[in-house]
């Protein structure tokens, strides 16, 4: 059941057993944490993580994003089943096909997919305790577990993080960076940066009564979207993968709008908000009928939004039509949290790895002893 019109995001808080591991010589071992953990749910991760490994399903929409203390550093990686990664925010990297195989493998055998949703401090973390966290996504399937940097601490969190984030590191001796997200989208065109560095989240309300609307999600050339119907009614979701082509054409209209020059608020007959981003360059745009502005109050800029947002909309209907229908799991998070959450834990890492300008990661190091992520 929906209470608003926003998507609501899988994260699964499955708990059957905890095990803590030790990851020696790249293999892990797993123990018997507490026997008093409470069994809730069912293990849904594991099997798909399985079909992947095995090569009967495609690894490509695999994601898995780690936000951890690594080395002195808190650092950050996102790897994709494609063998594409972005590391620190800021960088693409590639790993082999068979070093992704193995860190999936990290995951099934450390029975990541039986975790509970946190460890650590009793309430759970939260913005000022909050030490890191892994998120998994599989299709339309998202866990994630976060680790207080009080309390129980998981051994085999903190392996499979070191883990990603070893392998992240030893492919980061090449990367590829953007300098604005003009110069980013000019190079996925040119094909020196990956689709999978790309994402674009559209939400659009088509009426202010009853809460209906959609949202679609494109990160690379995979496109989730999602109708939301009248509140109190399922929505549905539907998947749709680009051809090299179309999703091409959609990056040149990107490109032609110029996104990182346009006005954050425009003019919209609906609710509308967009998110861009490439790596670490940013844009978020909302549009609606503010008062005073009108379709024709921001002149060629608005007329520029138009046609991205045309092109945007135009893909919603064609993934609706031609789209593979998903399910939309029950226990979910709304995509204003989840936006929220991402905002407050980025803001705490750039506090963290050189003040709030963002510098990059490394030119702040971490004490011995790390402070708690909500201290200056």
């Amino acid at each position: 059941m929906r209470k608003d019109w926003t998507c609501r995001l899988a994260c699964l808080a499955v708990a059957a057993w905890v095990a803590t591991a030790a990851l020696a010589q790249g293999r892990p071992a797993q123990e018997h944490e507490d026997k008093d953990e409470e069994k809730s749910g069912t293990d849904v991760l594991t099997p798909l993580l399985e079909q992947r490994i095995s090569g009967k399903v495609s690894a490509d929409d695999v994601i898995v994003d780690i936000r951890w203390p690594f080395e002195g550093l808190y650092s950050s990686t996102r790897v994709y089943g494609s063998g594409v990664g972005i590391w620190r925010r800021e960088f693409q990297i590639r790993l082999p096909r068979t070093e992704v195989r193995r860190l999936l493998k990290v995951l099934v055998s450390n029975h990541f997919g039986s975790l509970p949703g946190s460890f650590g401090a009793d309430e759970g973390p939260n913005e000022k305790s909050l030490k890191g966290r892994i998120v998994v996504s599989v299709g339309p399937v998202t866990k994630l577990v976060s680790q207080a940097d009080t309390g129980d601490q998981s051994a085999v969190l903190q392996a499979i993080a070191e883990e990603f984030l070893r392998a992240s590191k030893k492919a980061a001796a090449h990367t590829v960076g953007a300098s604005s997200l003009l110069n980013g989208l000019e190079k996925i065109s040119a094909g020196t940066l990956a689709p999978e560095v790309l994402r674009v989240n559209v939400r659009r309300r088509v009426a202010t009564v009853g809460g209906e609307g959609w949202l679609l999600r494109m990160n690379g050339r995979r496109v989730y979207d999602e109708l939301v119907e009248k509140v109190g009614l399922p929505g549905s979701a539907r998947v749709l993968v680009l051809s090299s082509k179309d999703f091409g054409t959609l990056v040149q209209v990107l490109r032609d709008s110029n996104p990182a020059t346009l006005p954050q608020s425009l003019y919209a007959a609906q609710y509308t908000d967009v998110v861009i981003q490439l790596l670490n360059q940013f844009r978020h745009i909302q549009a609606r009928q503010f008062a005073g502005m009108t379709a024709q109050t921001n002149g060629a800029k608005q007329a520029a939004f138009d046609r991205a947002l045309d092109a945007l909309t135009a893909l919603h209907a064609r993934a609706q039509k031609e789209g593979r229908v998903v399910p939309i799991p029950d226990q979910t998070q709304s995509e204003s949290e989840e936006r929220e959450r991402e905002r407050k834990e980025e803001e705490r890492e750039r506090e963290r790895e050189g003040g709030p300008d963002g510098d990059r990661d490394d030119a702040k190091p971490m004490s011995p002893t790390p402070p708690s992520p909500g201290t200056p």
